[in-house]
């Protein structure tokens, strides 16, 4: 049996939760704000979107079902 990793996939609303003040990557299936690729710290869920601020300090509401990649960033 394998571990998922340091920079595993983030599949449910739970890991985002879970995950929370953890960096990420994200990647959605259509522009947010003319933007498809995400990379700062994950802030939570609120309700369908998952809560995250980007690298310039912005808070970002990313709607779940439009996520199609994620994953942690290994910090050190």
């Amino acid at each position: 049996v394998s571990s998922p990793g340091l920079d595993r996939p983030l599949r449910h609303a739970d890991d985002y939760r879970r995950f929370e003040g953890r960096l990420a990557k994200i990647v959605t299936r259509e522009p947010i704000n003319r933007q498809t690729a995400f990379a700062g710290r994950l802030r939570g869920m609120d309700g369908g979107d998952v809560l995250f601020e980007s690298e310039g300090g912005k808070i970002v509401r990313l709607p779940l079902a439009l996520i199609s990649r994620a994953r942690l960033e290994v910090e050190f």
